[in-house]
Formats: C-alpha cells, structure tokens, sequence
C-alpha cells in the first residue's frame, strides 16, 4: 500500500465518522422539533409556548373595543323592579341655574356582590308552664323544621352539590 492509499484510507474513515456525527445530529434536531402540533406529544412537554405568525406588514391591527363599521351591541339594563337600590346625582342648583331638568336619566348598572351571603332563620317556640303541675309544654314547631337541622333545604341542596359536583369543602369554613 503506497501513500496514496493510506490517505484515502483514512479520508474514507473519517468521512463515515463524520456521516455518522450527522446522522446523529440530525435525530437530535428531529427530535427537538417535534412538539404538541407534530407528534403524538402532550401539551405539557412542549418546551416554551410556540412562537406567533409573524406579523405582516400589510395587515392592519385592529383596535380594542368596537371596530368602525360594525353595528354597536349594548347590553339590555335589568328591569326597574330588579334593581335593589339606586342612587340619584343631580346638579346644584347654582349648577343648574339657567337649565331645564329633564324626565329623563342617564343610567350605568352595576351588579355587586352582597356583604352577606347567607340569611340565618330563626324559629322560636314559645315555652308554656302549667301553675298547677310547674310542667314546661313547648308549642310545637313544624315537622320540616324540627327535623331540618343547621341548613334549610336549599342550603343542604347548596352544599352538596359543591361537596359532590365542585369537589369543594373549603367554603364550608364560611358557617364557623
């Protein structure tokens, strides 16, 4: 074997140990692309979240809120006898001086939440004692109450379903 050869003989080694780092590098980029939308992969493995389109110059990005052209959607206010309290403004009368009151109102709703959230009944039944015998009689209260316990019917109701359906128990904390 000349010079020639042993040359070649190692450039073919060397090209099969670089085909080889290729192949290799080619798996791990295969294997790096691969994510939710390509295989079989759940959500939670991808690595980062997938980057945005790019934005195209052309295209206009819209504004927040009503887009011009489009017809206005407004929501329909709740019905006088479903509003729980309301607050009237009205000008000063040195602010209104010169101007005429309208019938008319300009009306913002707002729903909130109440700083109770549950009603505690009471029921009382009288006590009565008999002067003859001093024996205590008490008036007798209805069967649904006598037999309800802490919570009325809706509110059993209530709590089961958020025990059952919502798996929730923390909220029970409220009735401590």
């Amino acid at each position: 074997m000349d010079e020639k050869d042993k040359i070649i003989a190692e450039l073919r080694q060397q090209i099969e140990m670089l085909l080889k780092r290729i192949e290799q590098l080619e798996d791990e980029v295969a294997r790096l692309k691969k994510d939710s939308h390509n295989s079989s992969k759940p959500p939670s493995s991808d690595i980062v979240k997938p980057k945005k389109p790019p934005f195209k110059p052309g295209r206009k990005k819209r504004k927040r809120g009503g887009q011009h052209g489009h017809q206005k959607f407004s929501r329909q206010p709740f019905e006088p006898e479903q509003v729980d309290e309301a607050f009237e403004y009205e000008l000063t009368d040195k602010e209104a001086k010169g101007l005429k009151p309208l019938d008319e109102w300009f009306i913002i709703q707002q729903i909130g939440l109440p700083d109770k959230m549950y009603q505690v009944i009471e029921h009382r039944a009288r006590k009565y004692r008999d002067p003859v015998t001093g024996r205590i009689h008490i008036a007798p209260l209805p069967d649904e109450i006598r037999k309800g316990g802490l919570l009325g019917a809706d509110m059993t109701a209530f709590v089961a379903y958020m025990k059952g359906a919502c798996h929730e128990w923390r909220f029970l904390k409220l009735f401590k």
